[in-house]
């Protein structure tokens, strides 16, 4: 659970939103996105600082910031963040542990609903992930493809 891991470490969580905003799109995989980008500002910010999440209008879409105040990440590691299995060593990686596949995912996720995760960081001066999603649905079938997923299941 989000708030138990957040008090653990004595962090504090802010949402700031002016208004209401409401998008059309997959509520579960928005949900798993925005959790997986607030799980990762609590793993890798340090003990008593803070996440702060804001909400944001912009035009057509809506963009979710999640800024926190924790490790960061170098400028050649902003790319490899999101690759597949990647994990970026930093002083809390081996003490959160993790598969390297949720910013793989969560990118995809985005990408698949017409927006993206794209991130502003530097080591040892926190990051903000911004997640940028249309107000409308908008599904890139070049990336969902649940058909190719089942063929690879079927032939095992």
């Amino acid at each position: 659970d989000l708030i138990e891991t957040a008090s653990h470490k004595n962090i504090t969580v802010y949402f700031r939103r002016k208004r209401l905003l409401y998008i059309i799109a997959d509520a579960r995989y928005v949900r798993m996105i925005i959790e997986n980008l607030i799980s990762n500002a609590i793993k890798y910010s340090y003990p008593s600082s803070t996440v702060t999440i804001t909400l944001v209008s912009r035009g057509e879409t809506v963009d979710i910031n999640v800024q926190d105040a924790g490790v960061g990440l170098a400028p050649e590691n902003i790319e490899k963040a999101f690759g597949k299995f990647n994990r970026i060593n930093n002083p809390l990686s081996y003490d959160e542990g993790g598969s390297g596949l949720g910013l793989f995912l969560a990118r995809q996720l985005a990408r698949a609903h017409g927006g993206d995760i794209t991130v502003e960081s530097a080591a040892d001066k926190g990051s903000t992930f911004t997640l940028s999603l249309p107000r409308e649905l908008t599904i890139n079938s070049t990336i969902v493809n649940i058909n190719d997923a089942l063929g690879d299941m079927e032939q095992q």
